[in-house]
């Protein structure tokens, strides 16, 4: 590995552990807030359609709370979850949300799946989203 290389990964590492060091101290991954216009936006986007009111997830359609939703996210970059979302969701018009649509859409997501909120948004892009998605 070159230098140039090298000092760009020890950057990124140190960027995404300042990130996990933030969100420990501040002892959430996002704010109430946030939750709050995530909620707004999984009844405007009607995501409940397919999901369910209560993010239990209608016939075929899969949950999106819990450990069944979470644990295969957790200890995983953030992207992963972030990019899922972004990419394949509203199933009616996929990639059409903004990245801080997804953000606020992930906090409501964490709300009613035992993570407490606090003083720190979930990240909408950056270094954020590669730090691990840690347990409840």
């Amino acid at each position: 590995m070159n230098a140039k290389r090298a000092m760009i990964s020890l950057g990124l590492l140190l960027a995404s552990s300042a990130y996990v060091m933030q969100v420990r101290a501040a002892g959430s991954l996002y704010t109430a807030e946030q939750a709050k216009r995530g909620e707004a936006l999984y009844t405007s986007k009607q995501c409940s359609t397919c999901h369910g009111a209560d993010l239990n997830g209608l016939g075929p359609t899969p949950p999106l709370n819990g450990d069944d939703f979470f644990g295969k996210y957790q200890g995983q970059p953030m992207s992963m979850l972030f990019g899922k979302i972004h990419t394949t969701m509203p199933a009616t018009a996929p990639g059409s949300l903004a990245p801080n649509e997804v953000a606020d859409l992930i906090a409501y997501l964490l709300s009613q799946s035992k993570y407490a909120a606090g003083g720190t948004e979930f990240p909408s892009n950056g270094d954020g989203l590669k730090a691990p998605l840690p347990k409840p």
